[in-house]
């Protein structure tokens, strides 16, 4: 009876100390990936606060917390996550309803034709030393495909370095029917509360990135049997990172939420004849406000020790049509 169990505690060991070694190994590659996605939620926080506060005026103004620049990639993230979500749905379905049931039903009634079509898929795909055709067909995709991420990816980055030089918009103001419609003028979009055009905006250079990624793909299939792909494929995937990373600065420039509360700041020792103002309150702290008067255009920062109370109207964008109306607000 003793040899018997200790023979089956002998050999209930290795399978004890494997499964102790896969939930050690399963801890360390989810700590892991926990802190590569918090590292790239705070980049991409990071990216936007900033780009954001350097276009409405407020660099070196106001601070912002760690956890703040974690919420704030999340809610970029999500918001790009449900965004495309949304816009490929409807295209998939046409897609299936259009090209995937006929594609089906071939594949049911003429088998024969589609198996040497795939045939010749996988010998134009197979690296034929003696096949010149092939590797002239092969070619000639990559130079297209070459082109074409050159293309989109010139255009899109000209727009967001544009979009990137709009600065100091507290500052800035436009006569009542005066904005200009084109696309490109950012700025007014955004004095003239047009935020419409501002999605469209950043909408175009989210497609100019996942036409990108889609190029590097097929691009990367193409050369995949070359000596020097790693080479061939570098531009179009320099290209693409490029532009990925510079969505959240696109996003924290254009589409970057610009409602703020509306208050107002009660002084500890009022002045006679002084107005108080509604004011939009940008940033507090324990030290004091930073408010910012729309009809002077100024930014103040007020002590704490100055303000004996402070009421909150509402909350309300910080640019508005001309005629005084938040109807395209941002929510």
């Amino acid at each position: 009876m003793t040899d018997s169990g200790e023979k089956q505690s002998v050999a209930g060991t290795p399978q004890a100390i494997g499964l102790i070694s896969g939930l050690k190994g399963f801890m360390v590659w989810t700590g892991g990936s926990l802190a590569g996605i918090t590292a790239v939620l705070y980049v991409c926080g990071y990216l936007i606060t900033t780009a954001h506060i350097y276009t409405l005026g407020l660099y070196g103004l106001v601070d912002f917390s760690k956890d703040y620049f974690l919420l704030e990639g999340s809610k970029f993230v999500l918001t790009l996550v449900i965004g495309i979500a949304q816009a490929v749905i409807n295209p998939v379905t046409i897609l299936a309803a259009t090209v995937l049931a006929p594609i089906a039903l071939a594949v049911i009634f003429a088998r024969g034709p589609l198996a040497r079509t795939w045939k010749r898929l996988q010998a134009w795909h197979a690296p034929h030393a003696g096949s010149s055709w092939a590797v002239a067909a092969r070619f000639i995709a990559y130079c297209a495909l070459l082109l074409t991420g050159a293309t989109i990816a010139f255009e899109a980055l000209r727009a967001i370095s544009f979009h990137l030089q709009i600065a100091d918009l507290l500052f800035s103001s436009v006569e009542p029917g005066k904005c200009r419609s084109d696309l490109l003028q950012v700025r007014d979009a955004f004095l003239c509360g047009r935020y419409d055009d501002l999605r469209s905006a950043f909408n175009a250079q989210l497609w100019s990135a996942l036409e990108l990624v889609a190029l590097t793909s097929i691009a990367w299939c193409v050369v995949a049997r070359w000596r020097w792909r790693a080479w061939l494929i570098g531009p179009l995937v320099f290209a693409t990172a490029l532009l990925v990373l510079m969505l959240p600065m696109e996003f924290g420039a254009l589409l970057r939420s610009t409602r703020y509360p509306v208050v107002r700041v009660h002084p500890a020792e009022p002045v006679p004849g002084s107005p108080i103002r509604d004011q939009f309150l940008i940033d507090r702290s324990d030290r004091g406000f930073t408010v910012w008067d729309p009809s002077t255009r100024r930014i103040t920062w007020v002590p704490a020790g100055d303000v004996a109370r402070m009421e909150t109207i509402a909350v309300r964008e910080l640019f508005v049509t001309p005629a005084g109306n938040d109807a395209g607000s941002r929510r």
